[in-house]
């Protein structure tokens, strides 16, 4: 390519460029979407669980402020997690999960252990792109939890809440709804601020999102609904 007389080179035009681009400007989000607090250290377990070590191994027995985080080499899933988790809530569990996407055989465990001794209430946060990859599967976990209980969204958070009692439990994760055996890490903290904070997060979704809609939207409307997420002032 020769160069201009100005000594410049001529530059391609951008394609991502070539239309407007829509933007969510983030200061129009009205859930926090910044949390610091300080933690004491003293009480984090680190636990890698390289053998055969199960979800029961990892979560122990929790205690108010409980902090643990592991690498697995995905011997258990996330829904194991969640089992292991809830069978020592003091009562029914208020349970929220975000995640990008649910294998059939993880939905049917979970499936398994909907009652009304072990969940109040479950929320789940899921990807746009599974309503158009496994059709069928979303429309077999909207008949589970109903429609209100489902949101989509673009979604690559994975995360669960469960409260109960005075407990407060976040988990974060690599893992989907999926047995996955590769590295994974997963991190179970009683923290009500962190709580509170994605709670939150959640709630303005749900309430922006309009969940029992969603399931006759194609894949151009949902992700426009991102788009459009707070975006209006």
């Amino acid at each position: 390519m020769k160069a201009k007389a100005s000594g410049t080179l001529p530059l391609p035009s951008n394609p991502i460029f070539a239309h407007k681009v829509r933007t969510l400007n983030p200061d129009d989000i009205r859930a926090e979407c910044v949390l610091r607090h300080e933690r004491a250290p003293d009480r984090r377990e680190l636990r890698k669980l390289f053998r055969s070590q199960s979800a029961s191994d990892f979560v122990g027995r929790l205690t108010p402020g409980c902090h643990l985080f592991c690498i697995t080499k995905g011997q258990f899933s996330l829904v194991d997690v969640i089992r292991e988790v809830t069978n020592q809530m003091p009562g029914p569990t208020d349970f929220a999960l975000s995640t990008w996407t649910i294998a059939d055989a993880d939905l049917g465990e979970l499936q398994g252990m909907l009652d009304k001794s072990r969940f109040a209430r479950v929320r789940l946060l899921l990807d746009f792109s599974f309503q158009r990859r496994q059709p069928a599967l979303i429309a077999h976990v909207r008949k589970i939890f109903s429609s209100d209980c489902i949101c989509v969204t673009k979604n690559h958070c994975k995360f669960a809440l469960f409260s109960s009692g005075a407990f407060r439990i976040v988990c974060r994760t690599s893992m989907n709804l999926n047995f996955n055996p590769r590295l994974e890490d997963v991190e179970l903290t009683d923290d009500p601020q962190l709580h509170r904070f994605l709670e939150e997060i959640l709630d303005d979704i749900f309430q922006d999102h309009g969940p029992q809609n969603q399931a006759g939207l194609r894949s151009a409307q949902l992700s426009s609904q991102f788009s459009a997420w707070n975006s209006q002032a």
